[in-house]
């Protein structure tokens, strides 16, 4: 039988650009129900904390990160919807 989570998923979802400081820092983007999602190649323009953004992604099956937060995706289109939000934590990623 096949394991349907190992599987690419295409998503479509709008969150919040966060910087986490645990784990040596790095970006994730959180939806507003809950859904936490961790891009690999986050571009350097959208790693800003606070940034809200548009995603089209896909799942990343069977990628461990040492970070082990949310669902790894690879993103295919982002785009910035709101960026008057933005924080002062760190942006040097």
């Amino acid at each position: 039988m096949k394991n349907d989570a190992n599987k690419v998923q295409k998503l479509k979802f709008t969150g919040t650009v966060k910087y986490k400081s645990f784990e040596g820092g790095f970006y994730a983007i959180d939806t507003a129900d809950g859904g936490k999602y961790h891009p690999m190649g986050l571009s350097q323009e959208h790693r800003r904390d606070g940034l809200i953004v548009e995603v089209e992604a896909q799942t990343v099956p069977d990628l461990l990160t040492i970070q082990q937060y949310g669902t790894p995706i690879k993103i295919l289109s982002i785009k910035v919807l709101d960026d008057s939000q933005i924080s002062n934590k760190d942006n040097r990623m």
